[in-house]
């Protein structure tokens, strides 16, 4: 069983709350060694291992994944018994909500271009 102290309490509500088939989205953090940099390398070498684990042992395969290998971090959808058994592996260090349930999985606000007219940029980016 995942350490919980490790996994964002409102991921932990979600996955509480889904089906082993029902889909959660998590942000998880790969291990790497204290006080350096990320070697990517090694980042998508053991993601990639505790991924691969973790659907040998629930049978289940994510809808997504983004590797962003030089923050160490991982963006996965998938069903809620993989993202737990993911939880479990010994690569992974911890993870939070990839999603509030507010929104959709996976999508960003529009792009705006830098050179915007300040009418066309979000209330929060306006001087």
């Amino acid at each position: 069983m995942y350490d919980s102290s490790r996994v964002d309490p409102e991921l932990l509500r979600q996955l509480d709350a889904a089906g082993d088939s029902d889909t959660v989205v998590a942000a998880v953090s790969v291990r790497r060694k204290p006080g350096k940099p990320p070697d990517p390398a090694k980042i998508n070498a053991d993601f990639q291992t505790a991924m691969a684990r973790a659907e040998r042992m629930t049978d289940a395969e994510p809808s997504r994944v983004q590797v962003m290998p030089h923050l160490a971090v991982a963006y996965v959808e998938a069903p809620s018994r993989l993202i737990r058994s993911l939880l479990d592996q010994p690569e992974i260090t911890g993870a939070v909500a990839g999603s509030t349930g507010d929104e959709t999985p996976m999508t960003s606000p529009k792009a705006v271009p830098s050179d915007a007219e300040p009418s066309q940029k979000p209330d929060s980016w306006k001087a």
